[in-house]
């Protein structure tokens, strides 16, 4: 299985083999492995508003809910060539994959690669604060 956020490929690696697991899906389920833990962590700090996270498999939802306020949630998609990030308050953020030239597989939004902890916050961190 492909390490990811862990150590470099060595120098004498099959970097074919590890591209090749280098996958949107193998991506979208850590990214919501983490999502959801945001959701956890932001629910413990407390405030007017409750946030939850649902799941279908290629698709992740987290939604906000407060008193006197419309519901808001942010969609993460799992598309065939990478994953779309959409909800009403912003633009739809569109991310691909890339073995990077430090060996670690990550999501990049127009060729820049992030970690998944930029990922996250670009787009929660409007639901989430304000």
């Amino acid at each position: 299985m492909l390490i990811f956020m862990k150590s470099p490929i060595p120098a004498a690696a099959d970097w074919v083999t590890e591209r090749s697991k280098c996958t949107p899906a193998q991506l979208f389920v850590c990214l919501g492995m983490e999502v959801e833990k945001d959701v956890e962590i932001r629910n413990a700090i407390g405030g007017a508003a409750k946030f939850d996270f649902t799941s279908d498999g290629d698709r992740f939802v987290v939604g906000r809910t407060a008193a006197g306020q419309p519901p808001q949630a942010v969609t993460f998609t799992l598309r065939e060539r990478g994953v779309t990030i959409t909800s009403p308050a912003t633009l739809a953020i569109e991310l691909s994959t890339s073995l990077c030239d430090d060996g670690i597989c990550r999501l990049c939004i127009h060729g820049m690669p992030l970690e998944l902890w930029q990922v996250r916050r670009r787009s929660l961190e409007r639901l989430f604060f304000e």
